[in-house]
């Protein structure tokens, strides 16, 4: 009997080992899966049954559809970790739109309100006496956090109770007043930003998910030069049927007699750089796991000459598995913001980069007495595959940079020259350095470290503008005798921390370069990541409310190569010293107003 029950504990020994490596491997071979769950209702809270509930992954291909039940609910499991959107649709309703993360493990709640299409109209009727422009009614409507709101109300005229008037009403607006400051112009591969900056934009939205946004930049430079600009944005969001993204955006640039600017076409001795820019994006699914995401913009561009130029893109983005992403892009002129921009970016992060964009001016250099436009055009290939929480990504790509722009700071005083041009919103110049080809490529893995820290490393290379001579001389003509593409690698780390119970935002990248140069790396479109020389560090921080104001305050520090890294020095037949650089060293705030 001993011998039995000694045979019979081995035996279930035995049978748990096995168990449990089973388990193993199953949990080695099983990847992060995380689900979610939500609920649909109408406007009054009563819940609706077959309402059909379309999820998207961040490509905005359908990966899952499926219909609520009789209580207004929906569930599913088995979604990998990413960024994903989930649409609800139903006849004689608006259709609603929101946007989740999913988490390894996690299971978000969505709480969805459909308004019917002939509630979205309200008739409000005011007494002859009654003196308000409207009905207490608006406070719902901003504090409304669904995409179900009241959009158009028709209201009669004050003191008048037979005429009538329609106003569109204010609905799930967001917006943004933002005042910064720094000791120089910011520089960027895209552009340049004025020192003093004010800059507002509000985004309004109607008809379900479709959103109007208006913003504006005031900006004041080191050397004199103020700046204005204004834009306006159209986004048709996912409802079907509707128009694409069009985007009209002004710019001006008053340029001083300090400045010492040719004076062809300046009246008075002033001078001033417009830009206008007039663009067309949309999306479309060629097929189930096929999208292509297109446009056009047309830019004119008047500093002492006139300058048109029309710009095509394209990205090709293929769902090969949920896990595998193949994306293939072209891009001319000025790589627009449309390909750079995230899909799972939030209403506000599109905001912010809508101020971004508006405040930065196009590189514009001289050639010979005419201004010239740096203009990029990019054809460029990626993979990327998630494996759990890590996004593994590699990219090759081949541009042409014509009329390229470098940044050259003169600390020894005033410089002049042929192809040299007093930089417009900082106290550098911009050398007129010809045309570059770069070829080169981009090899990443970024790796989540809990829900709220990211970190990411990668290696790449690159053709970059350097100089071909041991000592580089400047002499005020064509710096192509000095300049050449050379070859450079280049590694880079940065690390991303979110604090969502303080707010606080983190960033700190470092990119290392195998040699000087005066042109920045290529900007990627199918990788998550923008050429940063050096130390760099960014940092947003929420610091509260103003009593009786609708909103929040949030302040922010960007600090740029704060090690200035990947200069390249010069000299001038007098002796003189001036640096090439792409990436200056530059310490900016901000403060924004966000309601």
């Amino acid at each position: 009997m001993q011998g039995e029950g000694t045979l019979t504990r081995q035996i279930h020994i035995s049978l748990l080992c096995l168990l449990l490596a089973a388990g193993a491997v199953c949990a080695e071979r099983e990847p992060s899966l995380g689900g979610l769950s939500g609920l649909v209702t109408d406007a009054f809270g009563v819940p609706q049954m077959g309402a059909t509930v379309e999820v998207l992954n961040d490509t905005q291909a359908v990966v899952r559809t499926l219909l609520s039940d009789s209580k207004g609910a929906f569930s599913l499991d088995g979604l990998t970790f990413g960024n994903y959107s989930v649409r609800v649709k139903m006849a004689s309703f608006l259709p609603a739109l929101r946007r989740v993360s999913i988490l390894p493990g996690a299971r978000p709640l969505l709480s969805i309100s459909l308004a019917n299409v002939f509630s979205s109209v309200e008739l409000i009727y005011l007494s002859p006496n009654q003196r308000r422009f409207m009905s207490e009614d608006w406070k719902w409507v901003l504090r409304s956090n669904t995409t179900s709101r009241p959009t158009l109300r028709l209201l009669p005229q004050d003191g008048d109770a037979a005429g009538t008037v329609s106003r569109l009403a204010i609905g799930d607006t967001q917006g943004v007043v933002q005042v910064s400051a720094g000791d120089q112009g910011k520089l960027s591969p895209l552009g340049t930003v004025a020192d003093l900056g004010t800059a507002f934009a509000v985004a309004t939205s109607f008809f379900g998910d479709a959103q109007l946004t208006v913003s504006g930049n005031v900006g004041y430079g080191m050397s004199g030069t103020s700046t204005t600009g204004f834009e306006t944005r159209y986004s048709p969001g996912m409802t079907p049927g509707i128009s694409p993204e069009v985007r009209l955006s002004l710019k001006q640039a008053f340029l001083p007699i300090a400045l010492g600017l040719p004076q062809a076409g300046m009246a008075g001795g002033r001078g001033m750089l417009s830009t206008m820019s007039a663009s067309v994006s949309d999306r479309t699914l060629l097929s189930d796991n096929l999208e292509l995401q297109y446009g056009f913009a047309f830019d004119s561009v008047a500093y002492f000459d006139r300058l048109n130029y029309f710009s095509p893109y394209a990205k090709l983005a293929y769902r090969v598995s949920p896990q595998d992403l193949v994306q293939v892009s072209y891009s001319s002129g000025l790589p627009p913001a449309e390909m750079y921009a995230a899909p799972s970016m939030t209403e506000q992060q599109t905001l912010n980069a809508d101020l971004q964009g508006l405040a930065l001016f196009p590189r514009v250099s001289v050639n010979g007495g005419r201004a010239q436009v740096q203009r990029i055009t990019s054809y460029e290939v990626g993979y990327e595959k998630r494996v759990g929480s890590t996004r593994l990504g590699v990219a090759a790509f081949h541009s042409q940079t014509r009329n390229a722009g470098v940044t050259m700071l003169a600390p020894g005083g005033a410089m002049s020259g042929v192809n040299l041009l007093p930089d417009l919103l900082s106290n550098s110049y911009v050398l007129h350095a010809g045309n570059l080809q770069s070829t080169g490529g981009m090899a990443s893995a970024t790796q989540m470290l809990g829900d709220e820290f990211e970190v990411m490393v990668g290696y790449g290379t690159f053709t970059a503008l350097a100089a071909i001579t041991q000592d580089p001389i400047f002499d005020g003509g064509d710096p192509r005798s000095t300049l050449g593409g050379r070859q450079r690698h280049f590694a880079m780390m940065s690390a991303t921390k979110r604090w969502q119970r303080v707010g606080t935002f983190l960033q700190a990248a470092y990119q290392w370069n195998s040699g000087a140069s005066a042109t920045a790396g290529h900007l990627f479109v199918t990788q998550r990541y923008l050429p940063q020389q050096g130390l760099n560090l960014l940092v947003r921080q929420p610091i509260g409310s103003v009593p009786g104001v609708r909103g929040k305050l949030e302040a922010t520090a960007d600090l740029s190569n704060l090690l200035a890294e990947g200069y390249v020095p010069m000299k001038t037949p007098d002796g003189r010293h001036v640096v090439l650089v792409h990436t200056p060293r530059s310490v900016r705030g901000g403060l924004s107003f966000i309601f």
